[in-house]
């Protein structure tokens, strides 16, 4: 799973896992947000947008493919639930993506996006440090 604020490289760095890896596909929050509410990010109601995006998940891991959750995930426990499973033998890696903060402000009014890095400075919890599974990329 990518994770990390608007604007901070998680699809640029998913879109090429996927067209690098023919066993790779890309599960994205931004484009389930647009599809159910044509709304900017954060949306008016961000659990159907997780539960939609394990559902998809797990069909694609059953199928064989490495599946990479491109979403911001804000909180310790979306980024938990997004993480689990039940599709057997799989394991999970949680890749938070960092920019600096002058760039993300920049990034998010460059794509219209007016206040989705304030608005996520409101429920943003970095992971612990102490999992095992933890890969900060900055």
């Amino acid at each position: 799973m990518l994770t990390g604020y608007p604007s901070s490289g998680k699809t640029l760095v998913a879109r090429r896992l996927v067209q690098e890896k023919a066993d790779f596909v890309r599960a994205s929050g931004d484009d389930l947000r647009t599809m159910f509410f044509n709304e900017p990010i954060p949306s008016r109601d961000e659990d159907p947008v997780y539960s939609t995006l394990t559902v998809m998940r797990d069909e694609m891991l059953r199928r064989g493919y490495n599946v990479v959750v491109d979403t911001t995930a804000p909180t310790k426990k979306t980024r938990s639930y997004l993480m689990r499973t039940r599709v057997p033998n799989v394991d999970g890696l949680l890749i938070v993506v960092v920019a600096n903060r002058e760039a993300l402000l920049e990034r998010t009014r460059a794509r219209g996006h007016f206040g989705a890095v304030e608005a996520w400075d409101k429920s943003w919890e970095p992971p612990g440090e102490r999992s095992s599974n933890v890969q900060v990329q900055k």
